[in-house]
């Protein structure tokens, strides 16, 4: 599966969250990798910078320890002292920069990853409100269609229970006439 696979995987909304969270922790997987051998390949680009700036110099142990800690900027102070190149010097900007820039790229993707992981969340949170919301709005309808029954039923039985009061009050007339012959 390729890496846009799967991010429209995660974005899709008609898949479960099961399957979102899935699709995200391979893409997390695939990047991780890929972040791990990048970061492989610049920290060892950053280590031959340095090393290729402390090859001949005669550096103290103090001084490789600050150099490879520091860079750039303590490679700067040691350029005069040590008589490091200005190419030297580039060269190791520039493979720290890279590790930097590599840095704040993993810290976007872990930015990312947590975001995709809260909007997979937020979306299955909506679609359970909505569901519910949809159940309520069923169960509302149902009680009103009862109502509605029960309102008939009573109208129905209000008009029969009228009948036999009239019915009962006309044989009470015709008794009472009855009895009055």
């Amino acid at each position: 599966k390729s890496m846009e696979d799967l991010k429209e995987k995660i974005q899709d909304q008609t898949l479960a969250e099961a399957d979102r969270k899935k699709a995200l922790e391979e893409l997390t997987a695939v990047e991780e990798k890929n972040y791990k051998e990048r970061k492989s390949l610049s920290d060892q680009a950053y280590n031959d910078a340095v090393r290729k700036i402390a090859t001949g110099k005669n550096l103290t142990q103090e001084e490789l320890n600050n150099l490879k800690t520091r860079g750039f900027a303590y490679a700067q102070e040691l350029a005069e002292r040590k008589s490091i190149s200005k190419e030297e010097i580039d060269m190791l900007k520039n493979t720290q920069m890279e590790r930097s820039k590599l840095s704040a790229e993993h810290e976007d993707m872990v930015k990312s990853r947590a975001a995709s992981l809260a909007k997979i969340e937020d979306d299955s949170v909506a679609k359970q409100k909505d569901a519910e919301s949809k159940r309520q709005q069923m169960a509302d309808k149902a009680i009103e269609r009862q109502k509605q029954l029960l309102d008939l039923y009573i109208a129905d039985n209000a008009a029969h229970a009228k009948t036999l009061d009239e019915q009962l009050k006309y044989e009470e007339t015709v008794s009472t006439k009855k009895q009055a012959l």
